[in-house]
């Protein structure tokens, strides 16, 4: 017996635009439940422009990295990723999502291994880490499935109405062990 075929997926690159933003913004749009999770509302006006203008303090502009999430040529999906970010040998995830119709669906997964494939191509990055705010219980597995596992280390987390913690999450790349 054959397993199904692989998921088509693809990652493109985004610059920021007023185009790019607005694709941003439609895939917050749907993604509401993430929204009450994170915020406690259902909506995020003005988002996709905070989101590209989101950078950690000492990080150059040029290691951000954004990247559409695409699956039969539609978009489903966004992730930010900073190269360089906590150390030299880190990315850091700072959002990877995907528009809830099509979770469960095997996209978040292929999405992750075409990030993974493109974080690899990095020399110079051996681990990547992200934090998961508490709360969201579904990404807390979705990322132990990934490889990922967490590190002990806990920050406060608040966002209108919801208070919780970001959990931190580590995966060393194989390549570089």
């Amino acid at each position: 017996m054959t397993g199904a075929a692989p998921i088509p997926i693809e990652l493109r690159r985004l610059s920021g635009s007023p185009d790019d933003a607005d694709v941003v913004q439609r895939i917050y749009a749907a993604t509401p439940a993430y929204s009450r999770i994170t915020t406690g509302t259902s909506s995020r006006p003005g988002s996709a422009l905070q989101t590209f203008g989101m950078l950690p303090d000492g990080c150059a502009a040029d290691a951000k990295h954004m990247y559409l999430v695409c699956h039969e040529d539609q978009p489903v999906g966004f992730v930010d990723v900073i190269r360089g970010y906590p150390a030299k040998d880190c990315a850091y995830i700072g959002l990877f999502v995907l528009i809830e119709s099509q979770h469960g669906r095997g996209i978040g997964t292929r999405a992750f291994r075409n990030l993974e494939t493109l974080i690899d191509a990095w020399r110079d990055i051996r681990r990547i880490r992200l934090t998961v705010i508490e709360a969201n219980v579904p990404a807390l597995g979705f990322w132990e499935a990934m490889g990922f596992a967490r590190t002990g280390e806990y920050a406060p987390y608040e966002s209108g109405t919801v208070r919780s913690r970001h959990i931190l999450f580590e995966k060393h790349l194989e390549t570089r062990e």
